[in-house]
């Protein structure tokens, strides 16, 4: 699969200041047969003119009014005419080297279908200042917080949308543990590939740092649709109140965030018994906090954060 065009998708919508920096990323990769789509969502900032910029013709680019992110992506993957598709996010980036190993592990591997790796966290400067540790991909894992796949260099195989179809547009912000999930139920092997090939930007503006509640509502959605279905797999039936359990703590962690304590409490009650030593100890903490009004839970979270090598999802 040496020849192999890989297609990469980027929605796009006010993300000036970093647009290049993902466009760059990914025209800069040693791996010639690319085509990058770019869907801006009508951006107002200085993405028009960056994009402008560019005259290369494995790139192409649309400005024009939609329905959010997930809408942009599936603009994308109407256009795409590649073996593999990925997404990348307008301020997120593709480290050198990334596409020729993708390629290079689906021909050594021609019975997977998605590919996923390890995430570096990169602040507004692009400084790398965390990472974003995955495990290897099982439903009932990612439903119940035991792991989670980096969106960022995720790539799969053009027949898994032929039959599964495109991204949720109902969802906003989950869309694409949404879309892995229905891999896995479809059948599709998701190989998880250690190491890092992808840089997942934190700043004040992008999604995961500022809707946090709004991503526990759209995995209750998932949730509440999957065990809706009369074909669950009995080991993900037997996971149901785990994985309920899951987006309470992920809840009670928002409300916690949001300094909404009288919400708080009465969760943080419940897990102060949990099984789980993670979630027991820090719900100690956290009820304290919120009575005493210390720093001691936020600290505490932090460490847990990096003991478990990931900020993209709470245990």
């Amino acid at each position: 699969m040496t020849q192999a065009l890989i297609s990469v998708i980027t929605p796009s919508y006010q993300q000036g200041k970093y647009i290049k920096a993902t466009i760059d990323s990914v025209l800069s990769q040693d791996y010639p047969n690319i085509e990058l789509i770019v869907i801006d969502g009508g951006s107002t900032d200085e993405t028009l003119d960056v994009l402008r910029h560019y005259d290369d013709p494995r790139m192409t680019w649309i400005s024009e009014k939609d329905e959010g992110q997930t809408d942009a992506i599936n603009k994308g993957i109407r256009r795409a005419k590649g073996d593999i598709l990925t997404y990348l996010n307008s301020d997120d980036v593709l480290f050198p080297g990334c596409i020729r190993f993708i390629v290079d592990t689906f021909t050594s591997y021609p019975d997977v279908s998605v590919v996923f790796g390890d995430t570096s966290l990169i602040d507004a400067a692009g400084k790398v200042i965390g990472d974003a540790h995955a495990r290897p991909y099982t439903a009932v894992s990612v439903m119940t917080g035991g792991n989670a796949n980096p969106q960022q260099g995720t790539f799969w195989r053009r027949q898994v949308t032929e039959q599964i179809g495109l991204f949720d547009t109902s969802l906003h912000y989950c869309m694409d543990y949404e879309y892995w999930l229905r891999m896995s139920l479809a059948g599709y092997e998701i190989r998880y590939v250690p190491g890092y090939r992808a840089g997942f930007r934190m700043h004040g503006e992008s999604k995961t740092m500022t809707r946090y509640m709004a991503f526990e509502r759209d995995m209750r959605q998932i949730f509440d649709d999957i065990y809706a279905r009369a074909d669950v797999p009995a080991e993900i039936r037997a996971a149901h109140d785990s994985a309920y359990a899951f987006l309470d703590w992920w809840r009670v962690k928002g409300y916690y965030a949001d300094r909404d304590y009288e919400k708080a409490r009465p969760l943080l009650k419940t897990f102060m018994r949990s099984r789980r030593r993670g979630r027991k100890i820090l719900a100690w903490l956290m009820w304290i906090d919120t009575m005493l009004h210390t720093r001691m839970a936020r600290f505490a979270s932090n460490l847990h954060a990096r003991w478990r090598g990931s900020t993209l999802l709470p245990e």
